[in-house]
């Protein structure tokens, strides 16, 4: 059901962050343009996941709400999510 060829590699950053610090740097509002983006990447995932379409499956993964806001607590991200891209990965994200 889901792709028969896929990996993951994680990264785990050293640096820990005190309990609920990540809640408190997200923004109390988000536009609705930023939601209906995300929901849409969400669907997109699935159905990419489901159907073995990596195309879909890599423009579905960005993350335009949390991602933002996260990336500036994990130095060298940009320079991580660059080389992962130029490596032919589908997507670089923060979980």
């Amino acid at each position: 059901m889901f792709p028969r060829t896929y990996g993951a590699t994680w990264y785990f950053h050293k640096r820990n962050f005190k309990p609920g610090i990540s809640s408190k740097i997200l923004p109390n509002h988000v536009p609705l343009s930023d939601v209906i983006k995300q929901t849409g990447n969400a669907a997109g995932l699935t159905s990419g996941l489901l159907r073995d379409n990596y195309e879909l499956i890599g423009w579905s993964f960005p993350d335009v709400i949390a991602e933002p806001v996260y990336k500036i607590m994990i130095s060298g991200f940009e320079t991580m999510m660059a080389g992962a891209l130029n490596a032919e990965a589908l997507e670089c994200s923060i979980s």
